[in-house]
């Protein structure tokens, strides 16, 4: 009996290894067979070491290979181990602990999304195709793994006869002679290219074609027409929520952003200051309403740059706050909400644009703004947030402070048309997406015999209250645009670059010459009532 049972134990534990064994060589087979197929992305080829694994019928997408050469914004947090995939309207979290999934937060059930294949990250490549809108095909003839954009594909030629070549060169190898009843996919890096289009034709070969040889859709020029210029925005900060600042309706205001909201703790809470009576006052003048919120810097006893940093590197924390954020826009019916996070720490500045991609699909999915104020500091990833919101608020100002070493001009106009150069041909943000920020206020220096300098921050008002009373002699200064007095008295220098309808004039020019979307400014309250008919007559 007993050698019976052995004899049983034995044939089955010959069976599992048979079995294992088979399993393994198949393995190795399939591996092998990808190892010598080719990957093409988008018409180039790519280095082996990318090569999809190909598994359970299914193909197995590299992370390394998607950020590569696909999507350089997307990002895999470790201590979750969950992918983020970010675009405009949907945030994706691909969990390889849990193997779930989650759109906008809400779970959804689609198998295994991804998981590691020789300690390395894999993502099901079926489930990026509509979130890339790409295409995937194997060449059996070719031996090839294709990824394409689903656009400009199934174009016919416009007469017969068309030569492929390996270049653009008409000297270099042709690949195919392609008919009229032939299609190619026009890879869209070369649309701007003058004569030749880059295609892949329905053989499967990738070279160049003349331009005259395919006729694409208007459809499919629509990214590289000019934006039609639309109304600028005329927008204004407002300190708290008094409505005696608020004041009565102004014509040719678009929109007002009150600071409401601030982080309350590293958890991603919100602390809220709404107030109904501002928010009806300002509908019933046909504003819209984005209000600030800020990670607390204008707090006593609050450690903002370690609670930013804390939530910023926490991909839970992050959650919390975004549907925080969210909430408190559904909730009071905001149009539009206004990121001002500043004093953060250097090492978060990549986290934090992270949290604006995650953001920014929430606010867009209830039909809010998201805009984002920014201004040239190292903790700022100025690319990286232009792309991640409706509008980059650019802080046209505190060009000098009170930590200054000399007097000067708080906002010189050449040096915010630098800035907004920068952020158009360095940053690569387009200008219909830049809101210059201004200031209505500046700045009165004091200089004492030794040489010392003091400043304090003056409204538009002030200034005209100096001015007058001591009877000083306004002069233009053209490095700043701006008009100038300074006045000697007790063995003290007092320098006053003015902010009045003459500068606000000039920065409203910056806007038009940089087709700028707007302007905002800070902050409500310390403007001389003659400037809004500045910026509607020269705006709107």
């Amino acid at each position: 009996m007993k050698e019976k049972i052995v004899s049983v134990i034995i044939c089955f534990v010959l069976f599992i290894a048979i079995v294992t064994l088979f399993n393994i060589v198949q393995y190795n087979n399939v591996q092998n067979n990808n190892s010598n197929s080719k990957l093409v992305i988008f018409g180039d080829n790519i280095d082996k070491k990318y090569i999809p694994i190909l598994e359970e019928d299914n193909i197995y997408i590299s992370f390394d290979t998607l950020s590569s050469f696909i999507d350089e914004d997307i990002y895999f947090d470790e201590k979750t181990q969950k992918v983020i995939i970010t675009s405009k309207d949907y945030v994706y979290k691909f969990d390889l602990k849990n193997r779930q999934a989650t759109r906008n937060f809400e779970e959804y059930d689609i198998g295994t999304c991804a998981k590691y294949i020789n300690d390395e990250v894999y993502i099901n490549i079926s489930l990026l195709k509509d979130i890339y809108n790409i295409k995937t095909e194997y060449n059996e003839e070719l031996n090839t793994i294709s990824i394409d954009r689903k656009d400009l594909n199934d174009i016919n030629l416009n007469y017969n006869g068309v030569k492929l070549y390996s270049d653009i060169d008409t000297s270099s190898k042709v690949l195919e002679t392609l008919n009229k009843d032939n299609t190619v996919f026009v890879y869209e890096d070369s649309l701007n290219h003058n004569r030749w289009y880059k295609v892949k034709s329905d053989s499967g070969k990738i070279g160049y074609v003349d331009k005259s040889s395919v006729t694409l859709l208007d459809d499919t020029l629509d990214n590289n027409q000019e934006e039609q210029e639309n109304e600028k925005l005329i927008m204004f900060w407002q300190y708290g929520s008094s409505l005696e600042t608020l004041g009565d309706k102004i014509e040719g205001v678009n929109v007002v952003m009150p600071t409401w909201y601030s982080i309350s703790d590293a958890n991603g809470n919100v602390e809220d200051e709404y107030s109904k009576d501002y928010y009806e006052r300002a509908k019933s003048y046909g504003y819209e309403i984005w209000p600030i919120i800020t990670n607390g810097f204008d707090k006593e006893d609050f450690d903002k740059k370690e609670v930013t940093s804390q939530i910023m590197n926490d991909e839970q924390k992050r959650e919390t706050l975004i549907k925080n954020i969210v909430k408190v826009i559904k909730d009071n019916k905001l149009d539009g909400i206004n990121i001002d996070f500043e004093g953060m720490k250097e090492e978060d500045k990549y986290m934090y644009t992270q949290f604006l991609r995650e953001l920014y699909p929430m606010v867009r999915e209830i039909g809010a703004k998201l805009s984002v104020d920014i201004y040239f500091t190292n903790y700022i990833d100025r690319q990286g947030v232009g792309k991640a919101c409706d509008y980059v608020m650019l802080m046209g100002y505190d060009q000098r402070g009170n930590w200054s070493d000399e007097a000067g001009s708080i906002s010189e106009i050449d040096w915010v048309e630098e800035n907004v150069n920068s952020l158009i041909e360095d940053s690569n943000i387009p200008s219909s997406k830049i809101i210059l920020g201004v200031p209505f206020y500046t700045r009165l220096w004091e200089i004492d015999a030794s040489g010392e300098i003091s400043t304090t921050v003056c409204s538009m008002q002030g200034s005209q209250e100096f001015i007058q009373e001591h009877g000083l002699e306004i002069q233009v200064d053209e490095q700043s645009g701006q008009h100038y007095v300074e006045l000697s008295e007790d063995d003290k220098t007092y320098k006053l670059w003015i902010e009045d309808a003459y500068s606000i004039s000039k920065r409203a020019d910056t806007v038009l010459n940089y087709n700028l979307a707007g302007i905002t400014a800070w902050q409500k309250g310390f403007e001389t009532s003659d400037i809004w008919q500045v910026l509607y007559e020269k705006l709107k």
